[in-house]
């Protein structure tokens, strides 16, 4: 019995130790095992931190990734541990629910209909790539950015549809734990039309 107790704290122990995992080539997510349940957090919003690793530069990130793995691994010897929530929510179904809950709000008839108009593409697009089952957390920039090059023509439509998404998705998003810097998804500029004038 006393052994079995023992081997009961070990893997206690064991699940709770916080490591750095990459979410993408250059985006760090902190992980670890908790309850026979993998937690991931892209942001020290969870333990009281200001601290979201991927908004800062490139070369930047990984420092910070680690000085978010130390204040989680404080966090958690301190007696911390992570709420039970309702389950984590999808790629595939976060953009419905942002949906519903935008338009039970004061918004106007076109946008309310925009929005739905760029669900729909964007539910094309996370079945097409096989992301309706993975986890929000593993959401990245580059998909947005994939999504806008793939579903807008022009230059000027391609500003239209980053709105649009960044409107649907964003705040469902970070109030999911995951904040992603839309800012960083550069477009190609229109082309200016080009006005003769003439002297008379």
């Amino acid at each position: 019995m006393k052994s079995d107790t023992i081997s009961d704290i070990m893997r206690i122990k064991e699940e709770l130790i916080a490591q750095i995992t990459k979410k993408s080539k250059t985006e760090y997510l902190i992980s670890f095992w908790y309850g026979n349940k993998r937690y991931r957090y892209s942001n020290g919003k969870a333990i009281g931190l200001n601290l979201s690793p991927n908004l800062f530069l490139v070369n930047e990130r990984l420092r910070q990734a680690e000085v978010l793995c130390s204040a989680f691994t404080m966090a958690i010897r301190e007696g911390w541990r992570p709420v039970e929530v309702e389950a984590r929510m999808t790629i595939g179904s976060i953009a419905d629910r942002s949906l519903k809950r935008k338009q039970s709000l004061d918004y106007s008839t076109s946008y309310k209909k925009d929005l739905a108009y760029v669900k729909s593409h964007w539910d094309g697009f996370v079945r097409k790539k096989r992301l309706e089952e993975k986890l929000v957390d593993d959401l990245s920039v580059e998909h947005i950015r994939d999504f806008i090059y793939e579903y807008a023509p022009s230059p000027a439509s391609m500003a239209n549809l980053k709105r649009n998404i960044s409107a649907l998705l964003k705040d469902e998003l970070e109030s999911n734990g995951v904040v992603l810097n839309f800012s960083r998804i550069k477009l190609p500029k229109a082309p200016q039309n080009s006005i003769n004038r003439y002297k008379i």
